[in-house]
């Protein structure tokens, strides 16, 4: 499991704990310029031994999420691993075959070479504001409808390979050759994806990132994404700015992703969804394992502190 991430603090132990609880043995996260502590909380956790955190410093034309796909295959934990996922600190992993772990989501991809996994979109569930005791998991339980559109795009659960060009933060770039491999994917419901899904290219240039089939059920897995969270969390994230700009861009063009359109569009409620409590035990364990390292805890405390801070400057700033 991979990921990068820029002053998403109070948020970073919730994720790190569901998923290893869910059973990912290696977990590597990239932090670039953060000003929430956020930086020494992951320190902090990999002295524990339970991910490994790099630090970086992204040049002027290169965006936080491209330089941290780019280190990730140059190392060691990615080359050696036979499964790979990236996912941003706003997504968690759903695995609803077998009892919920990743080994059970192996053996249902069996001997193909892994899943492009649709999105399920989480609103804010109707709570106003940010609290640091808040469990995204537990307490964002309304949802858009599993076939609606802004569920379309995927994340990746897949083998590493030669068969992988790049990494792309929806799915891997393959090969040219790779349609001659009989490169086989499969969904959210462990149907198989049609060669347009896994090849075709987007006006950009860039390789399809939606699952475009209406009727998926997620029998097999989703990745719940939290978005959105809550309003007053949303604006700081319009502040930091989309990590996969440049990080010489203008803050207007960086921040232009997270516009209101952004959480109109988002903050989709329309349906319950509570399949991933099931996990919720498991992650509380692993939790408190972490929070029982007094370092960890300390820091902790501090980006939840930084992140209160934030908020009341933001909302002044909104003239709230």
């Amino acid at each position: 499991m991979f990921s990068a991430q820029k002053d998403e603090g109070p948020f970073l132990l919730e994720w790190i704990a569901f998923h290893r609880s869910i059973g990912f043995e290696n977990i590597l996260i990239f932090s670039n310029d953060c000003s929430d502590g956020s930086d020494w909380l992951l320190d902090c956790v990999a002295e524990t031994g339970a991910i490994t955190h790099i630090r970086t410093t992204p040049g002027a034309k290169e965006s936080a999420q491209g330089l941290a796909a780019k280190l990730t295959q140059e190392h060691p934990l990615y080359q050696k691993a036979d499964w790979a996922c990236w996912l941003d600190i706003d997504e968690f992993l759903n695995i609803k075959t077998g009892t919920g772990y990743v080994t059970d989501l192996v053996s249902a991809v069996g001997d193909r070479h892994g899943a492009l996994l649709s999105w399920r979109l989480f609103g804010d569930s109707g709570l106003p504001n940010w609290h640091p005791q808040q469990l995204a998991v537990e307490s964002f339980i309304r949802a858009a409808p599993k076939g609606a559109p802004v569920n379309n795009p995927v994340k990746s659960f897949f083998r590493t390979g030669a068969w992988i060009q790049h990494l792309y933060i929806h799915r891997p770039v393959f090969t040219d050759d790779a349609p001659e491999l009989g490169l086989h994917l499969i969904d959210n419901d462990g149907s198989d994806l049609p060669a347009e899904v896994l090849f075709g290219k987007r006006n950009n240039g860039m390789p399809n990132k939606d699952n475009p089939n209406r009727n998926r059920r997620n029998l097999l897995a989703q990745v719940n994404h939290y978005a959105v969270r809550t309003y007053d969390v949303f604006q700081l994230k319009r502040i930091r700015g989309s990590g996969m700009k440049p990080t010489g861009a203008s803050s207007e063009l960086r921040g232009r992703r997270h516009g209101q359109h952004f959480w109109d569009k988002r903050n989709t409620n329309q349906k319950q969804d509570k399949s991933i409590h099931q996990n919720l035990p498991a992650l509380r364990a692993e939790l408190a394992v972490l929070l029982n390292v007094p370092e960890i805890a300390k820091a902790h405390e501090a980006c939840c502190d930084a992140m209160a801070v934030r908020l009341r400057q933001a909302g002044s700033l909104n003239g709230e």
